[in-house]
């Protein structure tokens, strides 16, 4: 994993305060727009990089408050992609592509029309756990689900999935998959 360059950086802050948050979708339009696309990803470190992070802490990663959240705080994850698939169910499976081994990385369950209503998951052993997530659209993209910022459960805190154990200022573990345009 290595730091966006400084334009970069700029272009995916950018990128993602473009994003408009969901709209009406049906499973069956989503399978259509996104079966088999190619996202990429970034994590959120108030450090601005992997390294400074893992220097200073000692962990990975270090996470990001909501205000560092919204800045140029990204950085790439160097050689890995994400694909979608859909296979029914009103199921969406994420897998991660890393160093040529592939994962399922995030399950959806659809249960309306609405992208906030979407259940987002990750698998811990053999139990998936809910995750925060939050779905927004890209301007001249694909559609709904152009990009994915949510929080993993990993070495540090994860975003609660309850508003009021929510705080701006705590530092949470975060991820964004969006569409490689």
């Amino acid at each position: 994993m290595k730091k966006i360059g400084s334009v970069s950086m700029l272009v995916v802050a950018v990128f993602l305060a473009g994003f408009s948050r969901g709209y009406a979708q049906s499973y069956i339009e989503l399978k259509s727009l996104y079966d088999g696309v190619a996202f990429v990803g970034a994590n959120c470190s108030h450090t601005g990089n992997y390294q400074t992070c893992w220097n200073e802490g000692g962990v990975w990663p270090c996470g990001c408050n909501e205000q560092e959240m919204a800045g140029n705080n990204w950085y790439n994850i160097e050689n890995a992609y994400y694909k979608f698939s859909f296979p029914g169910d009103n199921i969406i499976i994420i897998t991660s592509v890393y160093s040529g081994k592939a994962d399922v990385h995030l399950r959806g369950k659809v249960t309306d029309n609405n992208m906030e209503s979407i259940i987002w998951e990750m698998k811990y052993g053999d139990t998936w756990k809910p995750v925060w997530a939050d779905v927004r659209r890209c301007p001249n993209c694909i559609g709904p689900m152009d990009s994915i910022i949510y929080s993993p459960h990993e070495m540090i805190k994860s975003r609660p999935l309850d508003k009021s154990e929510f705080s701006p200022y705590v530092r949470y573990s975060y991820r964004v998959i969006h569409i490689n345009r």
